[in-house]
């Protein structure tokens, strides 16, 4: 039983990547509305969830096209990862740094304005998944080498020549 949902989830990780998603848009969308501090705080730990089972099936794609040289398919993808969420907090504190003295209604536009443009990012990624679904079904499909040195590199060591 365990080892079908395994592979349940195994192949179905474009429909996890779309789902969570879109799950992940229309939880910044309900960010944005004015819940209350307390239930905002349930949505941010809901879409906080969501965001980790993106990032999963992102890298599990990454990982398996990777084969042999997983560590530098990932390096790969967390570089643009970690780009865009640098740049996210400097465009985010400058717009927020311009309207700190302004009328208080327009420093909530600014949030508003940046939950709308993470949740149209996570429809984008919905989007080019369910486009690439055959392209990224034939990575999922293939199974990534199991042994520790795939990860390590000592499936690569032997080709070091020993002393000099």
């Amino acid at each position: 039983m365990l080892s079908y949902q395994l592979s349940m989830l195994r192949s179905g990780a474009v429909a996890i990547l779309v789902a969570a998603s879109i799950l992940d848009a229309a939880l910044l969308v309900l960010l944005a509305a004015p819940i209350g501090f307390v239930p905002s705080l349930v949505v941010r730990g809901v879409e906080g969830i969501t965001d980790v089972v993106v990032f999963a099936a992102l890298f599990d794609l990454v990982r398996r096209q990777s084969g042999a040289h997983a560590a530098r398919g990932l390096g790969y993808a967390s570089t643009p990862l970690l780009l865009g969420l640098g740049g996210g907090a400097v465009v985010g504190g400058i717009a927020a740094g311009q309207h700190s003295g302004a009328d208080p209604a327009s420093s909530g536009d600014v949030a508003m304005a940046v939950f709308g443009v993470s949740a149209l990012a996570g429809v984008l990624v919905a989007f080019g998944a369910f486009v690439a679904r055959r392209l990224l079904t034939d990575v999922e499909s293939r199974e990534p080498e199991a042994t520790p040195a795939a990860s390590s590199g000592e499936s690569h060591a032997g080709a070091v020549p020993h002393g000099t």
